[in-house]
């Protein structure tokens, strides 16, 4: 396959993610990565993209506007292609980590004791049992997952989130606005730029704060409901984003005195 046939392989693979009815930020854009052949470093993830033999790998990166933590967020997911064109692995991000999504995600519990000893050179969480998912996922046309209500890392069932109801309610509500600014994958540069914006970053997520249900009837389709792009057109489109939040949050706030 060439080049030119990349933002159709990206959308044709593209998941689905189910959200918290209450969700107050929605995905805006996908950053693809089609890797073929040799293993790379991914563009914008702290991990290896190592294609299938004569198969590929893509990357999606997906970026929202907010997290009820902070300005900007960035997740991601990964399909891994054989091939015949058959997925054969499919995987997310989950708070700096990267779990199987299927077929053999981990249990609940080997997913939090990783966060707990997660570093630099570790960053992957085992996969631990078979899960009973449909063969339609071999197509490509069934992946799906479950995002965190707020902060919206990646998770196979909903179930992992009804679980940690308490911890997962508190991200939504005391802990809103906690990081307000962060630099991500441009470092401190971004991070030193809008210093004087973190309080008002701070002061609108707390305004943002919400009771999430648990109950995940939104749907967002990459395929369809966000604009896909090149993971390089992506990185020069989100810190025109973040200005442009940033000097909206100003002039808010001074509307308001």
């Amino acid at each position: 396959m060439k080049n030119n046939k990349e933002p159709e392989i990206a959308r044709r693979y593209a998941p689905r993610i189910f959200f918290d009815e209450n969700e107050p930020f929605l995905p805006l854009y996908v950053g693809y990565t089609v890797v073929r052949g040799e293993e790379i470093d991914s563009p914008s993830f702290s991990r290896k993209l190592t294609p299938p033999k004569n198969g590929m790998t893509i990357e999606y990166a997906i970026y929202w506007d907010w997290d009820i933590g902070h300005h900007y967020d960035l997740e991601h997911l990964w399909v891994h292609v054989n091939q015949k064109g058959e997925v054969i692995s499919f995987e997310g991000s989950a708070h700096g980590l990267y779990i199987n999504l299927w077929p053999s995600p981990p249990e609940l519990e080997a997913l939090i004791k990783a966060l707990k000893n997660k570093n630099r050179k570790n960053k992957y969480c085992p996969a631990e049992k078979e899960f009973n998912f449909p063969r339609i996922y071999k197509s490509g046309e069934g992946l799906l997952c479950y995002s965190q209500p707020g902060k919206h890392a990646f998770a196979p069932s909903a179930d992992w989130y009804r679980q940690q109801q308490e911890f997962v309610t508190a991200e939504c509500n005391q802990r809103a606005g906690q990081a307000a600014t962060i630099g991500g994958v441009y470092g401190d540069s971004l991070l030193n730029k809008y210093r004087d914006c973190e309080e008002l970053a701070r002061d609108y997520l707390k305004r943002s704060a919400f009771n999430p249900t648990l109950n995940f009837n939104q749907l967002i389709d990459l395929k369809t409901d966000v604009e896909l792009m090149s993971w390089k057109k992506l990185y020069k489109l989100i810190p025109e984003r973040i200005n442009y939040w940033m000097q909206r949050l100003k002039i808010d706030s001074k509307e308001d005195e």
